[in-house]
């Protein structure tokens, strides 16, 4: 029993951490229509509109490994992406793009060498 209330007491010490150390992160992922992760990298997805046609998105990277994140944005009828980096890399701030379009669902994508890796596609909603 001890160990479990020890777990939940660091869980949110780490949690305060993250508020405080980056707000702008830790509300964009509050808020998010959509989230998607790829490591400890992550995308979100709000929506301009509740009807749709633009979508505000981020790309945050949060690896020191060298690797660019970029997310991909699957627009509703399938076949076009729509796509956000984080110029910045991994230090402080994500890359943020205002794109126009419905969307569907997103995933976070690390240009690493040979065919870049992906996480699943997320269309599920917080």
């Amino acid at each position: 029993m001890a160990r479990r209330i020890g777990a939940g007491l660091g869980a949110l010490a780490l949690g305060v951490a993250v508020t405080i150390g980056s707000p702008t992160a830790a509300l964009a992922v509050q808020a998010a229509n959509m989230i998607a992760y790829q490591g400890d990298d992550y995308g979100t997805l709000f929506k301009n509109n509740p009807n749709g046609g633009q979508v505000t998105v981020y790309a945050c990277d949060k690896e020191q490994d060298g690797n660019g994140v970029y997310v991909q944005v699957k627009w509703s009828g399938g076949g076009t992406y729509g796509k956000v980096g984080d110029g910045n890399g991994s230090a402080e701030g994500c890359g943020k793009g205002v794109l126009n379009g419905y969307a569907d669902s997103i995933r976070v994508c690390e240009d690493d060498l040979g065919d870049d890796s992906c996480g699943t596609w997320r269309n599920t909603y917080p």
